[in-house]
């Protein structure tokens, strides 16, 4: 079953031939699709469809990248899509802990903060001193 979110990502992705690459792979729990841009220093995303007309789409990139947002809103997907196409996803790393952020021109938002198991004590201001990477847009400015 071919559902709305997966119809726009691929929709997106063709549209973006000019600058990144569609891969799909099967998986057991159905398929995953990375969409991979030209640029080395851009964010990929990646689309996992579960067959069953849900899917969650995350940035994927940094180490593992894998995130554990997941939406399933056709809309969420542009979402996405257009932070990452325009370099507006930035990486912050610090001690045991790591957050990907979108600049929604107000302000960042987080989309996914994870903690390695030791470090679950607050460490307030962590963000401030974080090493910080800003992915760059698909397209040459």
């Amino acid at each position: 079953m071919l559902n709305s979110a997966r119809k726009r990502f691929e929709a997106r992705a063709f549209d973006l031939e000019d600058c990144a690459v569609l891969h799909t792979a099967e998986d057991p729990t159905g398929q995953t699709l990375h969409l991979v841009p030209n640029n080395p220093r851009a964010i990929g995303i990646t689309l996992f469809d579960y067959g069953d007309g849900t899917c969650g789409v995350c940035f994927t990139g940094e180490e593992n990248g894998i995130s554990d947002e997941m939406i399933y809103e056709a809309r969420d997907v542009d979402f996405y899509v257009d932070a990452a196409v325009a370099g507006k996803v930035r990486y912050l790393h610090g001690p045991g802990r790591r957050s990907v952020q979108v600049d929604t021109g107000d302000g960042y938002e987080t989309m996914d903060t994870e903690y390695q198991p030791w470090s679950l004590f607050p460490m307030f201001g962590w963000r401030r001193r974080a090493e910080v990477t800003q992915f760059e847009p698909y397209r040459a400015q």
